[in-house]
């Protein structure tokens, strides 16, 4: 498998194919065996979260402009979600500082500027 660690890309939605009457795939041969593909699929999903995090982390201790959705939550520019620490009104643009990052919910953590 090609090492994607090295990339770039932040986002990954990934799920393994089937064979679905109709489909290219239906028809290819050899056929890759079903484990095979859910192993490389896991595999894609944690280098995925792993490149996610790090992105993220990369802005902490940086100003971020965030367009809020409500609930003191709202997402970065570079579409990072972010929960804050600070009042702002729903569909508002804020300037905060980045504190943390919470892999349970992929969120960083983020303090309203004045």
């Amino acid at each position: 498998m090609i090492n994607y660690q090295l990339s770039i890309i932040n986002y990954l939605h990934v799920f393994p194919y089937s064979e679905r009457e109709g489909t290219e795939a239906a028809s290819m041969a050899p056929s890759v065996p079903v484990e095979t593909r859910r192993r490389r699929a896991k595999e894609l999903e944690e280098i995925g979260a792993a490149n996610c995090e790090a992105f993220a982390r990369s802005f902490i201790g940086k100003a971020v402009e965030v367009c809020i959705e409500r609930d003191g939550n709202g997402y970065s520019e570079e579409y990072v979600h972010c929960i804050l620490d600070g009042a702002a009104q729903r569909r508002s643009l804020v300037m905060a500082k980045v504190t943390d990052y919470f892999p349970q919910t992929a969120s960083l953590s983020a303090t309203i500027r004045a």
